[in-house]
């Protein structure tokens, strides 16, 4: 997360919400990113007031605009009731408000067993005077993908700098069509360096059979007739060959109107392009192409009925196609997952919802129960009435074999814990104590909220620390899987014992270090012993 504030040119601006246009919503500079449907976007007061969100949080959320605006934005339902997430939360528009990109993610728990992490982007826009007018928060869902994203995170640089290292190509553009500022994506899908393209214009790299729609548009966009455009064209590589591009497109003005510059996001489609090319010559390719695929696929009617199967869902399901064309999603999804099931149907049919992705159960061609991830989209004809459902799904049953075994097997060491007549307990990283049994509360004299409230350190003999921390650096350098050492504990009452500490620890299964386990038995008679024997 970055500490450097974020100036936006928003000049003149005396309250958040003049920055809202007449239905309430981001004004032009904004709207075009805004309204995104890949993101969670939301317009704050810098108290954190509710100004404004957009449709997908709005869907997601399951709630009418006028039950969330005016709202502190913590308090909102998406933050799953944890009051702990919702301090934080407060804590980090607090922060925004101050000046600062506020960039971390939250886990957030729908119920007992439903935790997912939100990526959670909070931008401070600065009035002329350098007061923060306004939050701009966005939020996503990096659960399965925060790995992927570790790369990604921003350091303490300003918008610019983000904008150079974003994963797509982005430009800021003069109104007269002149590269300003480029990053390092657009830079590789065209093939010039920054400077060639800062001496540049886009223009200049047009293919000309594009070059008259996309300056209309601009015009368009400069007479202010539209707030922004898309638009599918080419450009010519530095080497000279064409490359399809997505061209997403919104200008940004002053605090008069006047327009500054635009902001153009720019994905290499030549790939999709050529695949496209393919289908339109055959449409038998794309049938081949989807029955082939590596994960399970399907065209469904909207009224749930399987028009097309590809081989791998068949393996998946264990039906045969036929057996599939012959039959319909809901005899197949196990009966508590059907409500879902069709409510989500029923949301895209509407419109609420133009994807959903969900985890749901089906019913094997022998019988047992299959656990899937499906994606489904709708597809409509240029009438916008529905034409099929495109379902793309994937097994997850071993993985949530998995999950069960690992509850299981957390259930087991907890009952080893509580029925083991050895003091155990488990350590984080920086000593504090997580769990600790009744035995090892008994020897040393402390209940399990005490010990909860300090670390191993702080009731540690001063001369032992130091072997210890050889001993741990070793297991965490995997030099070591555990070690066990005699050392000393102060008990509650201020006496010394002796104990022998056996110490291993728990990795995940990327080999993060997650805790360690410790055993302790209470060898204070021994040592005595030992002390009082007489020497030769």
């Amino acid at each position: 997360m970055g500490n450097e504030s974020t100036r936006g040119d928003v000049a003149g601006v005396e309250d958040p919400r003049s920055v809202l246009d007449a239905g309430g919503g981001p004004d032009s500079r904004f709207r075009a990113l805004f309204d995104s449907p890949f993101h969670y976007t939301a317009l704050l007061a810098p108290d954190g007031e509710l100004l404004d969100v957009n449709r997908r949080a709005l869907a997601e959320g399951g709630l009418p605009r006028e039950a969330v605006l005016g709202l502190p934005f913590w308090e909102l339902g998406w933050w799953g009731g944890s009051p702990e997430v919702q301090s934080r939360v407060r804590r980090a528009i607090a922060r925004a408000a101050g000046g600062e990109l506020v960039r971390e993610d939250e886990d957030v728990c729908e119920d007992e067993d439903s935790l997912f992490v939100v990526e959670l982007l909070l931008v401070p826009v600065h009035d002329n005077q350098g007061r923060v007018a306004y939050l701009i928060a966005e939020a996503q869902d990096v659960t399965w993908r925060k790995e992927a994203q570790s790369a990604l995170r921003l350091s303490e640089e300003r918008f610019r700098t983000a904008m150079r290292f974003s994963a797509i190509g982005m430009a800021l553009v003069a109104t007269d069509g002149r590269f300003v500022e480029v990053n390092h994506a657009l830079c590789r899908i065209v093939g010039y360096t920054e400077d060639e393209l800062r001496a540049t214009d886009f223009q200049s790299i047009t293919h000309p059979d594009d070059l008259d729609t996309d300056v209309a548009y601009m015009h368009a966009m400069l007479r202010h007739e539209i707030e922004t455009y898309q638009m599918e064209k080419r450009y010519f590589h530095k080497d000279g060959r064409v490359i399809w591009i997505l061209l997403s497109v919104s200008m940004v003005s002053g605090s008069d109107g006047a327009p500054l510059h635009f902001i153009a996001q720019i994905q290499d489609i030549t790939e999709r392009k050529q695949v496209e090319s393919e289908l339109r010559v055959s449409e038998e390719r794309f049938r081949s192409a989807m029955r082939f695929s590596a994960i399970g696929m399907a065209l469904v009617a909207p009224d749930g009925r399987f028009l097309e199967v590809n081989h791998e869902l068949c393996r998946i399901l264990g039906y045969s196609e036929d057996e599939l064309r012959a039959s319909d999603f809901q005899s197949i999804t196990h009966p508590d997952d059907i409500e879902a099931g069709v409510a989500n149907v029923g949301a895209m049919l509407r419109r609420e919802i133009e994807t959903y992705r969900a985890e749901k159960r089906y019913i094997h061609g022998d019988g047992h129960v299959v656990w899937a991830t499906l994606n489904a989209s709708l597809v409509r004809d240029s009438d916008g009435a529905p034409l099929y459902f495109v379902s793309q799904i994937q097994d997850v049953t071993e993985s949530k074999h998995v999950e069960s075994a690992l509850r299981a097997s957390e259930e087991r060491f907890r009952a080893i814990m509580g029925g083991s007549a050895a003091g155990m307990a488990m350590v984080a990283l920086d000593g504090h104590f997580r769990e600790v049994n009744s035995a090892y509360c008994r020897i040393l004299g402390y209940t399990e909220a005490e010990l909860r409230m300090t670390n191993v350190q702080s009731i540690s003999h001063p001369d032992d620390l130091a072997e210890e921390l050889v001993y741990i650096n070793a297991m965490l350098r995997r030099e070591r899987e555990m070690y066990q050492m005699e050392k000393r504990f102060f008990h509650k009452d201020g006496r010394l014992i002796w104990i022998l500490a056996s110490v291993s620890m728990l990795v995940d299964t990327d080999g993060a270090t997650l805790y360690f386990v410790s055993q302790i038995d209470d060898i204070t008679a021994r040592k005595q012993a030992e002390l009082q024997r007489p020497r030769d």
